[in-house]
């Protein structure tokens, strides 16, 4: 074995050089980038949750004022309950009155005392009330008539009396103006305020909260009041089944409740919320609480935002002791603050976490580099290519660690580039749609121009004909989206002008008288102005009864054409309200002017200006720009077909607005679908209401680095195909050698030999699996001479146990001769290849029969058949394997030339190892069935033709399955007695 030695002083430092520059600084300039990556990676995945937590913030801050989540829980409730929409048309009049079971279910299920509940079942015949009892109320259970017409009011059960039960009973008695709407106001309007000394909507609208003070609850007097009720279809028609009104205190909710419940609602899912304390303190909360003081902390093993409590809800906390002490020194050192926050383990990349296990390789590297070094510096390299010189190769392939380093830098800028590209993209879209928006309130800025102008006409004409009024108003809303104009002179009767291009003008005509109440209060309100009357005090009577709701009434009046939405208008409307002034020096109003805007007709004529202006498909510098708008009716959200973009999928468009809707806010989305990147924005105008989708698609790049992709690629793949290479030639080779000489073996050539002169563990194993092929071919030779009996119990039995012995066992013998016709009989016999082929059909019939060829004695065939558990009818399977293996030399060649004979008997006999241990062993059978299965052979060899000769014993097992006739009885040798022969037929 030639040695080259490296002792010398040249060749160590030359060594050296080579390890330090193959190993340790490769492994170096890795770890460097690899920590850069991680800490690039983790930096960006915080800048894109900061918008995420302070958008949780907010929805947190909302849920800890508990009126949504308030409602939310009823809404709960009333499905659990039923009072939901019914599919029946069965209408019961008592369904759902139990106001006791109300309550007692309403505080199970929201964890809190409710204060009152009132009740009532279908058309309002069957009524029930709850009152909690409390020494601090003046609340008084209202009587029943009082309870009726109430909820007759609300539920509008005077127009649906067709509708129910035959004992329908009218709240009302005859005459009585219920349908007027200042009766149904002012007596909706006192009922709850002779009840609890409060002021509600007029119309009080199902699974809706609202809030109010109480004069007569006590306390605070804030209270909470729910109207669930569920409507039921009959006929064409539907009415309320049954329904509760629920009245809750707020000092009743503990404050731990809200704060538990709050905190549990996350929005973002991946996001948790809590509350905690600010450290170090801040000195004035309330101050730093409306400038949205917040702090961004990275502490505990997790990302979070924190803040200080709102005011109100800090006041609330410090009251009621919910969750920090009643003593002011809890707050020493400390301020009450929300926190919302995310695991730091989710904004790690994925390789984060194989850090430590990563830096241990590297280590090793470095440590078997230095192994390697020393070993090859002491004895130097072996020309025999030994494992160590291979090894010592492989540790080469760490030189390729600067390039895993480059392209691993490479990686971490392109994730930076693509940030900067979707943040571009996102701004981008946000213009894109806020345009969009900008052109939706230029088009409400043009609508109220145009109410402004229509007023300065009218105040222009005001004196004319009333008719002549009229037709001017209805030419001036032809192409506009207007249903009805309302024109309401301050010393006349309003008149209503109804657009000849309504759609429903018996509905349009409905909601604009109700509106007429609207426009008489505003009269009544510029009516008592000094400019127009100074006598203030004649006025005051009639503005207080007549205007009603002051507040809402003077917003319209000083909303100067504004297009605003009115809640209390029936159907999908938005009105404008102008006043009419006499043009002069001094601008007297003469009449107000209320527009009635068909919602429908107004979203429709906007779409199609967006269309005209904002092609729905666009395609800008590569980008693919689609935009989808929806319409939300009655809860539901309507894709509009023709101002939307055929390439977007309805599914997302439908996802994107659900979620836009539910949450009221901008929903920002990111995401790839094929080979491109999709980035949307969807946001809510409340105001008509209508949803803007803007999407944009690009193709998914590769980042800045595209440019150099050729460059990018190639280092790997050589890197690769050096390593495969490497490991085929060296590794992989010998082992695949060495799986297909086992596969050749296996396939039953055992002669095939391996031929590896590698000089290492690997020709070792060859020489090996050489060795172990000369054996197996051995074997095979010798298990040619032996009985398949014998071969398996050489497999079972050890060295030790192979001794001369037996058993008892029950079996089944036959003894088959092949012998030449009569004619042929002076020729000699049988012939070998006779035999041969009478021994290859013996041997395939006793595979399939669970029998055996125990001896082969010239021209004859010994055969056992061992009752086993797969062959319990041993005696019927010798009988059948007899038969078969006489009819298969009948058919073939040899049955033109030869004949069998046979003889069978069973019974016990003795089966093991005969003959001595020093000498040949034969594993057989012995004993008297085998003797008299002999002499039925020769007995039958006397006969002609191929006679199958039975033992009576046999001839009794078999009776039942297998013909057989008493052939003679016969002297055998060895039987004292005549034997019974018995023939199978």
């Amino acid at each position: 074995m030639k040695v080259i030695k490296a002792r010398s002083q040249v060749s160590f430092w030359l060594l050296l050089s080579v390890w330090l520059l193959v190993v340790f600084l490769p492994a170096l300039l890795f770890r460097s980038a690899f920590d850069r990556f991680l800490n690039f990676s983790h930096e960006q995945q915080k800048q894109r949750v900061k918008p995420l937590l302070f958008a949780e913030m907010q929805q947190f801050k909302e849920d800890l004022a508990f009126d949504r989540m308030l409602q939310e829980d009823f809404q709960t409730f009333d499905r659990k309950q039923g009072f939901y929409d019914i599919d029946s048309e069965e209408v019961t009049a008592s369904a759902g009155c139990d106001a006791a079971r109300i309550r007692n279910d309403l505080e199970r299920h929201l964890g809190f005392p409710v204060f009152m509940v009132m009740a009532h079942g279908a058309d309002t015949v069957k009524t029930d009330c709850s009152l909690a009892a409390a020494s601090f109320a003046e609340v008084k259970i209202p009587s029943t008539t009082m309870l009726r017409r109430f909820f007759a009011l609300v539920n509008d059960q005077m127009d649906h009396s067709q509708l129910f039960p035959e004992e329908y009973r009218p709240a009302f008695p005859p005459g009585t103006a219920y349908e007027d709407e200042k009766v149904r106001k002012v007596y909706l309007e006192g009922f709850l305020q002779n009840l609890l000394g409060t002021s509600m909507p007029f119309n009080v609208q199902p699974r809706r909260l609202y809030g109010a003070v109480a004069s007569k609850i006590g306390d605070t007097g804030r209270i909470y009041i729910y109207y669930g009720a569920g409507s039921v279809a009959r006929g064409q028609g539907r009415c309320i089944s049954s329904g509760y009104l629920a009245v809750i205190r707020a000092a009743d909710i503990a404050e731990s409740h809200i704060v538990r419940k709050a905190s549990s609602r996350s929005f973002y899912p991946d996001l948790l919320r809590r509350m905690t304390f600010l450290q170090p303190a801040i000195a004035d909360p309330d101050n730093f609480s409306w400038r949205g003081y917040s702090q961004v902390r990275e502490q505990n093993g997790n990302y979070s935002l924190t803040t200080v409590v709102q005011p109100r809800q800090l006041v609330r906390i410090v009251q009621k002791g919910g969750i920090v002490a009643r003593d002011f020194s809890a707050f020493a050192g400390k301020t009450m603050g929300i926190e919302v926050f995310c695991r730091l383990s989710q904004l790690q990349h994925p390789l984060w976490h194989y850090q430590q296990p990563i830096y241990l390789l590297l280590r090793l590297l470095v440590l078997a580099g230095v192994l390697i070094f020393m070993r090859l510096y002491l004895f130097g390299f072996d020309m025999q290519m030994s494992l160590s010189i291979k090894i010592s190769l492989a540790v080469v392939a760490a030189g390729f660690l600067p390039l895993l380093s480059l392209l691993l830098s490479m990686a971490a800028y392109d994730d930076s580039a693509r940030a900067a590209r979707h943040d571009r993209i996102q701004r981008f879209i946000k213009i894109r749609n806020r345009e969009i928006q900008d052109y939706l309130s230029a088009c409400l800025r043009i609508k109220e121009e145009q109410a402004q102008e229509l007023a300065e006409k009218m105040g222009a004409i005001n004196e004319r004909q009333p008719l002549e009024l009229h037709d001017y108003l209805q030419a001036w809303m032809k192409r506009r989206p207007i249903d009805a104009i309302l024109y309401k002179p301050l010393f006349g009767e309003t008149m209503t002008v109804i657009s000849p291009e309504a759609a429903l003008p018996a509905k349009i005509a409905k909601n604009a008288d109700a509106a007429k109440v609207f426009c008489g209060s505003i009269a009544e309100m510029l009516l008592s102005s000094p400019l127009l009357n100074p006598d203030r005090q004649s006025m005051s009577t009639l503005l207080t009864e007549g205007s009603g709701n002051i507040g809402s009434t003077h917003s319209m009046m000083i909303s100067n054409g504004r297009i605003i939405n009115l809640a209390k208008l029936q159907g999908r409307s938005r009105i404008a309200v102008v006043l009419a002034c006499r043009p002069g020096e001094i601008r007297t109003p003469v009449a107000v002017i209320m527009i009635i805007y068909s919602l429908d007709r107004l979203i429709e004529e906007m779409l199609q200006g967006i269309v005209d202006r904002f092609p729905a498909e666009e395609d800008l510098a590569g980008w693919h720009i689609d935009r989808a708008f929806g319409v939300e009716a009655d809860g539901q959200i309507h894709k509009s077909m023709f101002a939307s973009s055929s390439q977007l999928d309805d599914d997302f468009i439908m996802n994107q607005m659900r979620a836009c809707f539910s949450s009221k806010r901008d929903i920002q989305w990111f995401g790839r679908k094929g080979g491109e990147e999709m980035f949307s924005f969807v946001c809510f105008d409340q105001s008509l209401p209508l949803l803007n989708l803007t999407v944009i698609r690009v193709p998914a790049a590769a980042g800045v680095m595209a440019g150099f992709e050729f460059w990018r690629w190639l280092y790997p793949f050589l890197l690769v195909l050096f390593i495969l290479l490497f490991s085929r030639y060296f590794f992989i080779g010998p082992a695949l050698q060495l799986a297909r000489g086992l596969s050749v073996i296996a396939g039953g050539d055992l002669q095939h030999r391996l031929q590896l002169h590698s000089g290492d563990e690997f020709e070792t194993l060859a020489q090996e699996f050489n060795q172990m092929a000369q054996g197996l071919m051995e074997k095979e030779q010798l298990e040619a001479y032996v009985s398949s009996d014998v071969l398996a119990e050489a497999r079972v039995s050890e060295v030790a146990h192979l001794h001369p012995g037996g058993e008892r066992i029950v079996a089944s013998v036959a003894f088959v001769s092949l012998l030449p016709l009569a004619k042929e009989a002076a020729g000699g016999g049988v012939q070998l290849p006779h035999i041969d082929s009478f021994l290859d059909l013996a041997q395939i019939l006793c595979g399939e029969t669970h029998g055996v060829i125990d001896k082969v004695i010239g021209h004859s065939l010994m055969l056992v058949f061992r009752a086993s558990g797969n062959n319990a009818d041993h005696q019927l399977n010798a009988c059948h394997m007899v038969m078969q293996l006489v009819a298969a030399v009948q058919a073939s060649q040899l049955g033109s030339s030869c004949r069998v004979a046979a003889g069978l008997a069973c019974g016990q006999l003795v089966s093991g190892k005969i003959g001595s241990r020093n000498g040949r062993l034969d594993f057989t059978v012995i004993g008297d069935t085998v003797n008299l299965a002999a002499r039925l052979k020769s007995y039958a060899e006397s006969l002609a033709d191929s006679p199958i000769l039975i033992s009576e014993e046999l001839r009794a097992a078999v009776a039942d399955r297998i013909s057989a006739r008493l052939e003679s009885e016969v002297q055998l040798k060895g039987k004292s007695l005549q034997t019974r022969v018995y023939r199978i037929a």
